[in-house]
């Protein structure tokens, strides 16, 4: 493992909640991999190549055409803080071996009871980071909050990422060796009704095929009191310098 995949491990957080379930689902082209600990372990849920611990799922494998090589996880901070309620995906070391199939990944966590306020807003911000990229790479980001808890991914309450740079749906990394890219979203009012909200998240990637190339993604949905304006600009650009830092650690 990678120091890049060590730092993203513990910045995620590893760490279980009793009432808390979780979701990560990988697709490309008819291939599905699934895990959602609200359904008992089968060859077909939580399978070959998963780990789970507590609300915490993790992966390395194949997905159709794509590989996971290092490590995909996801994590959460539920039942939240009253100052934020969060879920986390991180994508270490991704290779788009062949085909036009894209990667398509929605991960959940249900059992949010914070953050507390009248004024919350939903945001999602991500961040990508290439050994090479090429013109056409991108990934997309929307976050959903829902009332019902249920981790679907669906209005009313959703927050499309922009590109930082571009201001549009997206994350677009320049071409050529270890480039990155970062996107945040605008902020979408969130009304809290009843004890527990889910969160939940759905990234579409586009990665040229490469035997050899990986990337690294790092996606965010929370649920916040109104921040100042301008932490989100701050938000989107340390993700961006973060990701480019540890990722050149990693290679070098």
């Amino acid at each position: 493992m990678t120091r890049l995949s060590f730092a993203l491990v513990f910045s995620l957080g590893l760490t279980a909640h009793a009432d808390a379930s979780a979701l990560l689902n990988f697709r490309s082209g008819a291939v599905s991999v699934l895990c959602d600990t609200r359904v008992a372990v089968s060859a077909v849920n939580c399978g070959a190549g998963f780990t789970v611990v507590g609300d915490t799922i993790g992966y390395v494998g194949a997905i159709g055409t794509w590989q996971i090589d290092t490590l995909a996880i996801t994590s959460s901070n539920t039942p939240g803080t009253p100052t934020i309620g969060k879920i986390n995906l991180g994508l270490v070391d991704v290779r788009h071996l062949a085909g036009p199939d894209d990667l398509t990944v929605d991960f959940g966590h249900d059992f949010f009871a914070a953050a507390t306020g009248s004024d919350l807003v939903l945001t999602s911000t991500g961040a990508a980071a290439y050994d090479n990229a090429a013109v056409g790479d991108a990934s997309y980001l929307t976050g959903y909050a829902r009332t019902a808890n249920d981790m679907g991914l669906a209005a009313p309450t959703a927050a499309t990422a922009l590109d930082v740079l571009t201001l549009t749906p997206g994350c677009f990394p320049a071409a050529g060796n270890t480039k990155s890219c970062a996107m945040v979203s605008p902020e979408v009012p969130f009304t809290k009704i009843g004890p527990f909200y889910s969160l939940a998240a759905r990234v579409e990637i586009h990665q040229h095929t490469s035997l050899t190339n990986q990337v690294s993604y790092l996606e965010k949905a929370a649920v916040q009191p109104v921040p100042e304006p301008v932490s989100l600009v701050l938000v989107g650009t340390g993700l961006l310098l973060v990701w480019t830092r540890r990722r050149s650690r990693a290679v070098n």
